[in-house]
């Protein structure tokens, strides 16, 4: 009962990595653009507390995403799973 709230908040989390990457691109899904911080040390803190910008309406997409992450069971593993066997056939 504790863990599917968890793993909607981790699903919503990866959704975000996954629009962040480029990974999901289209029509229906935000476009986000970080920018970094130059006084951190790391890419990886300059990312985390970076600022994002985008427009109004792709913050609204992030949030329907999340939403829809967090509450779907199998998207972002089935996602996961495209991802990976498209990269193979690639490689």
């Amino acid at each position: 009962m504790v863990a599917a709230p968890i793993l909607g908040a981790i699903f919503s989390l990866l959704i975000l990595l996954c629009f962040h990457g480029g990974l999901v691109k289209g029509v229906l899904f935000p476009n986000l653009k970080v920018m970094a911080t130059p006084n951190l040390p790391t890419p990886f803190l300059q990312f985390l507390f970076g600022t994002v910008e985008a427009s109004n309406e792709d913050f609204a997409k992030l949030l329907v995403w999340s939403f829809i992450a967090g509450f779907s069971e199998r998207l972002m593993p089935d996602m996961i799973d495209r991802l990976v066997a498209r990269s193979n056939s690639k490689g």
